[in-house]
């Protein structure tokens, strides 16, 4: 992302570092701020090798690279990491919306979308599609999702022989529906379940000497989470309002009320 020109897509900014040294000093913490660089295509074949198993999301191997260099080098040997978050303390949002269509709550519906509206980067658009998602095919969604965010489709962004893809796709079930569910302890159980990030903990620790470690992925904060209610996940048009009343003296203003979000590997 060069600097001066337009984000990379709508309502997303490229830099969370402003934002992480508020919270930092906030809570009496040394912020080191630890950026990017080099090829990550070159740290493909070290990755692989470490961990005896394909890698996932390369684009982010350059942060990920260069924060396990910088561990080891102040000889940090326990790394925290946020994984989860979105799925347990930051779990909220429009897909709540989808939930009280399904269980036919429609005046619920109506006032929940109309005050979700009244933020300056939700539209009609937005709660519509989060509204009824799970009733329309996957392609129609990742089409929506492509002329309004700005993403490419999933199929030019994949790095496969397209009749590789096309044999995948006629031996499997649509690998895109375990995130259409309509309920969202269930979407978020199915997430879960495809989560396995212990070959990659083990790749790091080898690599680097640093044990990673994900706080908010513990089976009690999970369970914790699942349990809530869906009005304390999305409630007077805004998400997570239970999170954001834990953590109002532990966040700063600029981060509990921030409209926008941060865009992963910028």
């Amino acid at each position: 992302w060069i600097s001066g020109t337009s984000p990379p897509t709508r309502h997303r900014f490229p830099d969370e570092s402003g934002l992480a040294s508020l919270t930092a000093q906030m809570n009496g913490l040394r912020h080191v701020i630890v950026r990017d660089y080099g090829s990550s295509l070159s740290q493909i074949r070290e990755l692989i090798r470490m961990n005896q198993d394909p890698g996932y999301n390369y684009v982010n191997l350059g942060w990920i690279a260069a924060l396990g260099r910088a561990l080891e080098g102040a000889g940090a040997r326990t790394d925290l990491t946020g994984e989860y978050g979105n799925l347990t303390l930051n779990a909220g949002g429009l897909r709540l919306l989808g939930a009280m269509v399904n269980r036919g709550q429609w005046l619920s519906w109506a006032r929940e979308a109309l005050l979700a509206t009244k933020s300056p980067t939700v539209s009609w658009r937005g709660v519509l599609i989060n509204s009824f998602q799970s009733y329309l095919p996957s392609r129609m969604i990742s089409e929506f999702v492509r002329m309004v965010g700005g993403r490419r489709t999933r199929a030019s962004s994949v790095f496969l022989r397209r009749q590789w893809i096309e044999s995948l796709a006629k031996d499997m079930e649509d690998p895109a529906a375990c995130f259409q569910s309509s309920d969202f302890r269930q979407l978020r159980l199915n997430v879960l379940r495809m989560i396995d990030v212990g070959v990659g903990r083990k790749g790091f620790l080898a690599m680097y000497g640093v044990d990673q470690r994900a706080p908010l992925g513990d089976r009690r904060v999970i369970e914790f989470s699942l349990r809530l209610p869906n009005e304390q996940l999305f409630r007077s048009g805004r998400s997570r309002p239970l999170a954001s009343r834990a953590l109002a003296d532990r966040l700063p203003a600029e981060v509990l009320n921030l409209p926008t979000r941060g865009f992963q590997a910028a």
